[in-house]
């Protein structure tokens, strides 16, 4: 889904409130708001206050600045929310039913959005319809976040196969990282067209990046990936 625009909309209107006039430009540049991909938001909320001209990192009026962003931004995320329909980008129906059912692939989700958010968007998307809740594998579920593997390790205990078996679709950095160290190959699935934002994948560990589900060839891709693993 492309969730992430309200999210980083909310983002850029909740650092205007506290003084830090940033661009949709400036963060995708991953070195200005290293985590605003991914994130987890309080993450986001510090690397935000860090950048506030004249005020000393973790002082108390850093303290009230972080806080401050991070009310403002969960506001102004769940108007958005309300006003935006999240459905499934193009394509994407098309690749699970040949993965789910033409190929016989397990599937779940893993995802670092909260649970309370998540049951809106999942719901609302038609894609609690898809996958059996026992397969849904959210952050606040697991000890430590998509950087670190636990939603990946947890997804695989779930579907009952290896972590280094997974095909991970993922569209940031931190999750892409976390999948790579648990062997599985990951398919970066960026929300932004930017080579900015499509390096940091590759980097990350991205065996191959697509724009649009629609651009995938699942079955080739898929022998592909096989006969790169079997190589010595």
């Amino acid at each position: 889904m492309d969730m992430e625009p309200a999210h980083h909309e909310a983002h850029l209107r909740a650092a205007k409130v506290i003084g830090v006039e940033l661009t949709l430009e400036q963060c995708l540049d991953g070195k200005t708001v290293p985590h605003f991909i991914g994130g987890p938001d309080e993450v986001v909320a510090k690397e935000i206050a860090n950048l506030i001209p004249g005020i000393e990192v973790g002082s108390e009026q850093w303290q009230d600045s972080v806080r401050m962003f991070s009310a403002n931004d969960k506001e102004i995320y769940e108007r958005l929310m309300k006003q935006r329909s999240f459905d499934p980008r193009p394509g994407f129906w098309d690749v699970l039913g040949q993965l789910k059912n033409d190929i016989g692939y397990p599937v779940a989700i893993g995802s670092s959005t909260p649970p309370e958010y998540a049951e809106i968007l999942l719901g609302r998307s038609g894609l609690l319809e898809s996958f059996s809740r026992d397969r849904i594998v959210l952050g606040q579920k697991v000890k430590d976040g998509k950087a670190i593997p636990d939603v990946w390790v947890e997804c695989a205990k779930r579907m009952n196969v290896s972590p280094d078996q997974l095909l991970v679709f993922e569209d940031s950095p931190r999750g892409i990282m976390g999948a790579v160290q648990v062997g599985a190959d990951c398919i970066g699935m960026p929300v932004y067209n930017k080579p900015s934002v499509i390096q940091k994948l590759l980097e990350a560990g991205a065996v191959r990046v697509f724009m649009d589900w629609k651009e995938m060839n699942v079955y080739e891709m898929i022998v592909n990936l096989e006969n790169e693993r079997a190589k010595p």
